[in-house]
């Protein structure tokens, strides 16, 4: 183990809060306990933290499984077709995807029919990356690369990057160019990319500073980051307290909020562009089934009743700020 200082004020005080890992909740940490500090300034961390090596321990061979394969009815075929051809013409009208020129009455009119959609899409949270320059993207942490195939199918001109070898062997399968390893040893070249996206990966390196202005080199002038992070400060993380799942530990090296995010971007040398949280109620219904398990010490899983109050509370704190993810953009400046 390792001790560590405050990545974005330098100080070594703090308040502990030590946070158990149950095979429920962690299903590779058993009967195991770690400390998180809070800085004064505010920001949480795991402190003291497995070294580079101690940490592989607790990432198993089969951290990215295998997707679900699920069987569908033609009438789910036909609704799944419908979706993709709706979402396909609110990715160009909207979000400024390449498309089939049409004229601008035409455009119009699609426009005004995909808009009741449109805001549906934007109301519940199922945001749609907009495009960027010429849709050269990096994904960091990309696992085995379901989120660049999907990317790929719309247009992006893909690359990731992976510490699994497993991961990246199923990416490299399909076609996929992934490297294996971090961001800071990949060696891409400067001005390269005009997104880079880390989806719930920053969190488990170990120098994130660094790692984003690796991210800022790389960019193209005025291109974008986007971070997907747990939400040190939402309501989710209040309520459960410890039972949290997203407190992760040890593989969860840094807790985020809005405040700390804004910070470590400033500190990378990108300019904010824009802070939210997410709508997702799956963390919520995570950490119940944990607290059902270890707190109320009952077996029971959350049911159907719980599913529905959960997403409509967490719909609501989403739109307020106090969503279980956190979602941030900023840009490198031109």
């Amino acid at each position: 183990m390792e001790t560590v200082a405050c990545i974005l004020c330098g100080s070594t005080g703090g308040t502990a809060r030590v946070i158990p890992s149950t095979g429920a909740c962690n299903a590779d940490v058993k009967d195991e306990t770690f400390t998180l500090i809070t800085c004064p300034c505010g920001f949480t961390y795991l402190n003291p933290r497995p070294t580079r090596e101690e940490i592989k321990a607790y990432y198993p061979s089969e951290y990215y499984p295998p997707a679900e394969l699920s069987s569908r009815t033609k009438v789910d075929r036909l609704f799944k077709r419908l979706s993709k051809v709706m979402k396909k013409g609110i990715r160009e009208e909207f979000y400024g995807y390449p498309g089939t020129s049409r004229s601008w009455v035409v455009r119009l009119l699609r426009r005004i029919a995909l808009y009741p959609e449109y805001w549906h899409l934007q109301f519940a949270g199922r945001d749609i990356l907009p495009f960027k320059g010429q849709g050269r993207l990096l994904d960091v942490g990309c696992g085995p690369g379901r989120l660049l195939q999907e990317l790929r199918g719309q247009g992006w001109d893909v690359y990731g990057v992976d510490f699994s070898p497993v991961a990246v062997s199923r990416a490299q399968s399909v076609g996929l160019n992934v490297k294996e390893g971090d961001l800071l040893t990949a060696g891409f070249e400067s001005n390269y990319f005009d997104v880079v996206n880390f989806s719930h990966s920053l969190e488990h390196v170990f120098d994130p500073v660094a790692t984003l202005q690796e991210a800022r080199r790389i960019l193209k002038p005025g291109g974008r980051v986007l971070l997907f992070l747990p939400n040190a400060g939402s309501a989710e993380a209040a309520l459960f307290g410890d039972w949290w799942v997203a407190w992760d530990p040890p593989r969860h090296l840094f807790h985020f909020d809005r405040r700390s995010s804004a910070r470590l971007l400033e500190l990378a040398g990108f300019q904010a562009v824009k802070t939210t949280t997410s709508t997702s109620k799956s963390s919520f219904l995570g950490s119940a089934d944990c607290y059902f398990q270890y707190v109320a010490k009952s077996q029971r899983k959350h049911g159907s009743l719980l599913r529905h109050v959960a997403g409509v509370g967490c719909l609501v704190l989403g739109h307020l700020g106090y969503g279980g993810e956190l979602k941030a953009m900023a840009e490198k400046p031109s």
